[in-house]
């Protein structure tokens, strides 16, 4: 048994558990019947599945994926409406948002949308909160859409707000980082490798996740 952890389309990567124990990293292919057989992309491997595997790591196949227990997706609009699995068997949603950035009201709506639906718990991060004008009021506003939700303003120069995210990361659980380029996903994503023990099971999203696991 392995999981995804970067998806490329025909091949993913996988890490998983070694016989001594360590975690091994390497790549997989969906397999021709399990391909054939299913219905629609979201039967296959993506990104936070848990998946059986056939041969080693280097040249291994994916025969089947378990069942998800929750599933970040992104609806794309068109004739037809088209899903992506952003995520899969994750426990928390970090929605961020920037606090040097003007507030976007139906960005974040969308966000927390997308994370209630996934059946994972969300909370907004307000990142940068050392380069806002007003970070009351910032926060604030927040508060007033997410209505339930933690609101949580941080800061990677001062280190405002992260002890807060430290109590939100739980063993065993895994979180998905949401928000638009420039938010400060990967400098987030860095400090709290320093929290959290960091494995090969880290992985980015480009443009929208970062996907991470706490030991």
């Amino acid at each position: 048994m392995g999981r995804v952890v970067a998806d490329w389309g025909e091949v993913v990567k996988v890490v998983a558990e070694m016989p001594d124990g360590s975690l091994g990293e390497g790549t997989a292919a969906v397999s021709g019947k399990l391909r054939h057989t299913a219905l629609t992309d979201a039967e296959l491997a993506h990104v936070g599945d848990f998946v059986a595997l056939e041969g080693d790591l280097k040249r291994g196949r994916i025969t089947a994926v378990a069942p998800r227990t929750t599933a970040l997706v992104r609806k794309e609009p068109g004739e037809v409406t088209k899903s992506q699995i952003l995520a899969a068997n994750i426990q928390r949603v970090f929605i961020m948002a920037a606090m040097d950035q003007p507030p976007n009201s139906g960005r974040l709506e969308r966000s927390l949308a997308v994370a209630w639906d996934s059946g994972a718990e969300p909370m907004v991060v307000l990142t940068k909160r050392d380069a806002a004008r007003d970070g009351d009021r910032y926060a604030a506003w927040a508060e007033e859409i997410a209505v339930g939700v933690p609101v949580v303003p941080v800061s990677a120069v001062s280190g405002e707000g992260l002890d807060r995210l430290q109590e939100h990361l739980k063993p065993r659980e895994t979180a998905a980082l949401l928000g638009p380029s420039g938010v400060g996903k990967s400098t987030l994503i860095n400090i709290l490798a320093d929290i959290v023990r960091p494995t090969a099971g880290w992985a980015r999203l480009l443009g929208h996740d970062v996907f991470a696991e706490r030991a």
